[in-house]
């Protein structure tokens, strides 16, 4: 329960191609996998919101170390929102990968590494506030260096990172203002 509203999260993973973790059955334990286009999550994403205010979803997927989307992450982010999501929050890159809202809802594809490994790259985190308007979005930025994750304290470099993440793909859809507040362009 956040600010009097009921949460929920849903976790997922679609990205260990040729080999896949196995996906949990009624007979055998697993993950929560996304390899079927989405489909399952779908029906979870639905039963949720029946019960919940909001509903999240964190979906391990894409391909590492590039800002190129594939087809699953930007297909499958918007049949979840369709079916009840009201924020879709991925992982795996290791690098950051960008934003996007659809129908109000926010899509962050990547948000690289928080604490990984000892390589100097962009980071951050992603502050979702929830209220009766709906989910606010902000980025925090960091960097990531020697093992380590720091605040990215300089001004200018904070405004040079939302820049570039703004021309990200999906084809500069994002506005993110100088205190990380992440809104679309336009809505589809």
């Amino acid at each position: 329960i956040i600010n009097g509203y009921k949460v929920s999260y849903l976790a997922c993973c679609g990205v260990e191609s040729p080999i896949k973790t196995p996906v949990a059955t009624e007979n055998s334990e697993g993950i929560m996998g996304s390899y079927d286009n989405g489909q399952r999550m779908i029906e979870e994403v639905k039963k949720a919101k029946a019960t919940s205010d909001y509903v999240i979803v964190f979906p391990h997927w894409g391909i590492e170390n590039t800002t190129a989307l594939t087809n699953a992450q930007q297909v499958n982010s918007k049949n979840w929102i369709d079916a009840g999501a009201d924020a879709v929050i991925g992982a795996h890159p290791h690098i950051l990968q960008g934003f996007d809202f659809y129908k109000g809802a926010p899509i962050a594809y990547s948000l690289g590494n928080f604490w990984f490994n000892t390589k100097n790259i962009y980071t951050g985190l992603l502050k979702l506030t929830v209220s009766k308007e709906g989910i606010a979005t902000t980025f925090v930025p960091g960097r990531q260096a020697n093992s380590e994750t720091h605040y990215l304290s300089s001004e200018s470099d904070r405004r040079r990172l939302y820049d570039e993440l703004e021309s990200y793909q999906p084809y500069n859809k994002v506005k993110i203002d100088d205190n990380g507040v992440i809104n679309p362009v336009t809505e589809y």
